[in-house]
């Protein structure tokens, strides 16, 4: 099975760095799909996906979170109507260095103690082609909210949406 990811353009650091987030997700028919409610909300596992980031600077650096939830609540089968939420844990930085981990959770970048979340809420999903969405939404690092768009790849079938 491949992944395929939302990438969240360019958030902005606290010290001007350009960061570009991704979440990797299985888009299948999440089994975790709540149907007891008349409001249909889809839990985004991260068993079977993850968040990736990417910062462009002096050094480039790589590196996933390894705590977070994200829930596509629809209204309807239109993927359009769907808000998607993500949470993600700051202090589960992981870039394979200690170093680098703790410098990122520090008050210079994160800075986990007084922010421990970065947020993710759609507020618009259009569908730009079969199997693309364009998901518009606010960003949140460090108490800075900022629109920001996420281009997912999925495939929305009657009551299902699965990867593409």
């Amino acid at each position: 099975m491949n992944a395929k990811s939302l990438t969240i353009d360019k958030p902005t650091l606290p010290d001007g760095r350009r960061a570009t987030l991704y979440l990797l997700a299985f888009f299948c028919a999440f089994p975790s799909a709540s149907r007891a409610q008349t409001v249909p909300t889809f839990v985004i596992s991260p068993e079977n996906s993850s968040i990736r980031f990417h910062v462009k600077a002096s050094i480039a650096l790589d590196g996933t979170f390894d705590k977070w939830n994200a829930t596509f609540t629809v209204t309807s089968t239109d993927a359009a109507t769907g808000v998607l939420d993500v949470k993600i844990q700051a202090d589960s930085v992981n870039t394979g260095s200690h170093m680098k981990d703790d410098k990122l959770k520090g008050k210079d970048f994160f800075d986990v103690k007084q922010d421990p979340l970065i947020t993710f809420h759609s507020n618009k999903i259009v569908q730009t082609g079969p199997d693309t969405f364009d998901v518009q939404g606010t960003f949140t690092i460090r108490g800075v909210s900022k629109p920001r768009n996420a281009k997912p790849n999925a495939i929305w079938q009657g009551d299902r949406l699965r990867r593409s």
